[in-house]
Protein backbone atom coordinates (compact mmCIF):
# COMPACT_ATOMS: atom_id res chain seq x y z
CA UNK A 1 0.00 0.00 0.00
CA UNK A 2 1.61 3.51 -1.33
CA UNK A 3 0.80 6.99 -0.64
CA UNK A 4 2.36 8.84 -3.50
CA UNK A 5 3.51 12.35 -3.56
CA UNK A 6 1.64 14.81 -4.99
CA UNK A 7 3.32 15.99 -8.54
CA UNK A 8 5.35 19.10 -7.50
CA UNK A 9 6.97 16.78 -4.88
CA UNK A 10 7.54 13.79 -7.28
CA UNK A 11 8.97 16.38 -9.70
CA UNK A 12 11.86 17.79 -7.32
CA UNK A 13 12.13 14.06 -6.15
CA UNK A 14 12.63 12.60 -9.07
CA UNK A 15 15.45 15.50 -10.14
CA UNK A 16 17.41 14.15 -7.21
CA UNK A 17 17.12 11.11 -8.51
CA UNK A 18 18.74 11.71 -11.38
CA UNK A 19 21.46 14.26 -10.18
CA UNK A 20 22.71 10.83 -8.28
CA UNK A 21 22.32 9.10 -11.27
CA UNK A 22 20.29 6.37 -10.62
CA UNK A 23 17.68 3.75 -12.95
CA UNK A 24 14.12 5.57 -13.32
CA UNK A 25 11.64 3.32 -11.45
CA UNK A 26 8.45 2.02 -12.63
CA UNK A 27 6.50 3.56 -10.28
CA UNK A 28 6.03 7.50 -9.31
CA UNK A 29 7.74 8.43 -5.42
CA UNK A 30 5.78 7.70 -2.49
CA UNK A 31 5.87 6.37 0.70
CA UNK A 32 5.19 2.43 1.02
CA UNK A 33 3.25 1.78 4.10
CA UNK A 34 2.78 -1.91 4.01
CA UNK A 35 4.21 -4.68 1.27
CA UNK A 36 2.15 -8.25 1.65
CA UNK A 37 2.64 -11.59 0.17
CA UNK A 38 1.39 -11.92 -3.54
CA UNK A 39 -0.67 -14.89 -2.26
CA UNK A 40 -2.61 -12.67 0.24
CA UNK A 41 -6.41 -12.76 -0.60
CA UNK A 42 -6.62 -9.28 -2.48
CA UNK A 43 -10.52 -8.68 -1.99
CA UNK A 44 -9.56 -9.09 1.83
CA UNK A 45 -6.51 -6.98 1.57
CA UNK A 46 -8.23 -4.37 -0.30
CA UNK A 47 -11.55 -4.29 1.79
CA UNK A 48 -9.05 -3.62 4.91
CA UNK A 49 -6.82 -0.82 2.86
CA UNK A 50 -9.49 1.03 1.63
CA UNK A 51 -11.70 0.91 4.21
CA UNK A 52 -9.42 2.08 6.87
CA UNK A 53 -8.06 5.01 3.94
CA UNK A 54 -11.29 5.69 4.02
CA UNK A 55 -11.19 8.00 7.54
CA UNK A 56 -8.26 9.63 6.52
CA UNK A 57 -7.40 13.20 5.30
CA UNK A 58 -4.58 14.73 2.83
CA UNK A 59 -1.43 14.69 5.03
CA UNK A 60 0.94 17.80 4.40
CA UNK A 61 4.41 15.92 4.73
CA UNK A 62 8.19 17.75 4.52
CA UNK A 63 10.81 15.52 3.06
CA UNK A 64 14.05 16.40 5.45
CA UNK A 65 16.86 14.21 4.67
CA UNK A 66 18.40 11.58 2.37
CA UNK A 67 19.51 8.30 4.01
CA UNK A 68 21.14 4.32 3.27
CA UNK A 69 19.55 1.06 3.84
CA UNK A 70 23.04 -0.68 3.37
CA UNK A 71 23.53 -3.57 1.40
CA UNK A 72 24.98 -5.28 -1.69
CA UNK A 73 22.85 -2.98 -3.69
CA UNK A 74 22.22 -0.39 -1.29
CA UNK A 75 18.68 1.77 -1.06
CA UNK A 76 19.27 5.18 -1.15
CA UNK A 77 16.17 7.50 0.23
CA UNK A 78 14.67 10.75 1.13
CA UNK A 79 12.97 10.83 4.69
CA UNK A 80 10.04 12.32 5.94
CA UNK A 81 10.27 14.67 8.97
CA UNK A 82 9.07 12.76 11.60
CA UNK A 83 4.67 13.18 11.76
CA UNK A 84 2.57 11.73 14.77
CA UNK A 85 -0.34 11.58 12.41
CA UNK A 86 1.86 9.30 9.49
CA UNK A 87 2.71 6.76 12.61
CA UNK A 88 -0.87 6.58 13.26
CA UNK A 89 -1.74 5.74 9.90
CA UNK A 90 0.82 3.68 9.51
CA UNK A 91 -0.36 1.82 12.94
CA UNK A 92 -4.03 2.07 12.03
CA UNK A 93 -3.43 0.48 8.81
CA UNK A 94 -1.15 -2.59 10.30
CA UNK A 95 -4.30 -2.81 12.71
CA UNK A 96 -6.33 -3.39 9.97
CA UNK A 97 -4.48 -6.24 8.25
CA UNK A 98 -3.53 -7.98 11.44
CA UNK A 99 -4.84 -11.03 9.76
CA UNK A 100 -2.32 -10.71 7.10
CA UNK A 101 1.60 -11.53 6.98
CA UNK A 102 3.36 -8.22 6.99
CA UNK A 103 7.17 -7.93 5.60
CA UNK A 104 9.32 -7.94 8.30
CA UNK A 105 10.88 -4.29 7.07
CA UNK A 106 7.11 -3.20 7.40
CA UNK A 107 6.83 -3.82 10.97
CA UNK A 108 5.13 -0.84 13.01
CA UNK A 109 7.95 -1.40 15.11
CA UNK A 110 10.70 -1.02 12.48
CA UNK A 111 9.28 0.60 9.78
CA UNK A 112 11.34 3.85 8.38
CA UNK A 113 8.84 6.12 6.41
CA UNK A 114 11.17 6.70 3.50
CA UNK A 115 10.33 8.05 -0.34
CA UNK A 116 13.26 5.43 -2.19
CA UNK A 117 15.27 6.72 -4.77
CA UNK A 118 16.82 3.97 -5.97
CA UNK A 119 19.31 1.11 -6.05
CA UNK A 120 23.10 2.12 -5.92
CA UNK A 121 25.94 3.73 -4.13
CA UNK A 122 25.66 6.95 -2.60
CA UNK A 123 27.26 9.33 -4.86
CA UNK A 124 29.87 11.75 -3.33
CA UNK A 125 28.18 14.61 -4.54
CA UNK A 126 24.98 13.66 -2.62
CA UNK A 127 24.42 16.83 -0.12
CA UNK A 128 24.95 19.00 -3.60
CA UNK A 129 22.20 16.82 -5.19
CA UNK A 130 19.74 17.53 -2.31
CA UNK A 131 16.89 19.61 -3.19
CA UNK A 132 15.32 19.91 -0.15
CA UNK A 133 13.52 20.18 2.35
CA UNK A 134 10.69 19.74 0.22
CA UNK A 135 7.06 20.16 1.17
CA UNK A 136 4.79 17.64 0.12
CA UNK A 137 1.26 16.19 0.00
CA UNK A 138 0.02 12.74 0.29
CA UNK A 139 -3.51 13.07 -1.53
CA UNK A 140 -4.09 9.54 -2.63
CA UNK A 141 -3.45 6.07 -1.46
CA UNK A 142 -2.69 2.97 -3.94
CA UNK A 143 -3.17 -0.55 -3.66
CA UNK A 144 0.06 -1.63 -6.05
CA UNK A 145 1.51 -5.25 -6.94
CA UNK A 146 5.08 -5.19 -8.28
CA UNK A 147 7.07 -5.85 -10.31
CA UNK A 148 6.78 -4.21 -12.01
CA UNK A 149 4.46 -1.67 -10.45
CA UNK A 150 1.39 -2.32 -11.24
CA UNK A 151 -1.57 0.32 -9.57
CA UNK A 152 -4.73 -2.39 -8.47
CA UNK A 153 -6.56 0.72 -6.80
CA UNK A 154 -6.32 3.86 -6.09
CA UNK A 155 -8.21 6.35 -4.26
CA UNK A 156 -7.97 10.12 -3.43
CA UNK A 157 -7.70 11.25 0.56
CA UNK A 158 -10.60 13.20 1.86
CA UNK A 159 -9.93 17.03 2.14
CA UNK A 160 -10.16 18.41 5.76
CA UNK A 161 -13.27 20.68 5.97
Amino acid sequence: MTLPLDPAAAARVERMREAFGLPEPDYPPHLTLAVLPDEAEREAVEAAVFGVAAGWNVLPLVLAGIGMFPGEAPVIWVTPAPSERLLAMHAELLAALAAFEIHPHYRVEVWVPHVTLGRGEMPARAASAWDGPIEALLERVGLVAFPPARVLRGESLRRAP
